[in-house]
């Protein structure tokens, strides 16, 4: 499966969100034509790849439900971590905008998605990431980035110094609508970062060197 990595923007067009009143019906058939024009250029993208699946939070989260939420936001790890492919839409600063139409070329990385909060766990969990940028496509894969395979076989110490002097600084600067999604958006990385270094993670801090964590 692909996943989409995309700015939602101020609101999603009604109707365009998995909610509990639809979801019945998206069940059974998902009329693409409801949907925002980036939602429909990534559904293009992913059926020319030859991906049969396409993960999307707006449709695969149920948004009206917070349970669903907290669920699905706490498996981001594993959904970025594991996709064949992510789809990041760079120059969308909403999901009305589309990115198969032609739009001048960006002569650098700071896009509109690069500033987003959420987007950065997307980027860093991806294996491999396809970024459009215009009329240009950027490829992206672990090999080419600083990220979890490069920190696979370093001691606990080094992963420590990769989360407080890259991770951190690098998702702080970046934006969320929303206030409590500052723990959540970052959780992703948290948890495989855990994983690697069999440590004990608490809101942004790790219990092997709490008191360096609480005085960083």
């Amino acid at each position: 499966y692909a996943t989409l990595s995309y700015c939602w923007g101020t609101t999603m067009p009604p109707g365009s969100v998995t909610t509990h009143d639809n979801i019945g019906k998206r069940l059974k058939r998902l009329e693409a034509s409801s949907l925002p024009q980036t939602l429909r250029d990534a559904f293009r993208v992913t059926r020319q790849l030859g991906i049969r699946y396409l993960w999307v939070d707006a449709l695969c989260i149920i948004q009206d439900d917070p349970n669903d939420w907290a669920t699905e936001a706490a498996n981001m790890a594993s959904i970025y971590d594991n996709c064949l492919v992510s789809i990041a839409v760079e120059l969308g600063s909403d999901c009305t905008a589309g990115f198969l139409r032609h739009t001048p070329e960006q002569q650098d990385f700071c896009t509109p998605l690069s500033e987003r909060g959420w987007t950065y766990q997307e980027r860093y969990l991806s294996p491999r990431i396809l970024h459009f940028i215009g009329a240009q496509i950027v490829w992206e894969c672990r090999v080419a980035k600083l990220g979890l395979q490069s920190v696979k076989t370093v001691n606990r110490e080094k992963l420590r110094e990769h989360w407080y002097y890259d991770i951190v600084p690098e998702y702080s600067r970046r934006k969320l609508s929303r206030k409590s999604d500052k723990l959540p958006a970052i959780t992703g990385i948290a948890k495989s970062f855990r994983q690697r270094s069999e440590d004990v993670y608490f809101a942004g801090l790790w219990l092997g060197d709490i008191s360096y964590s609480l005085s960083w």
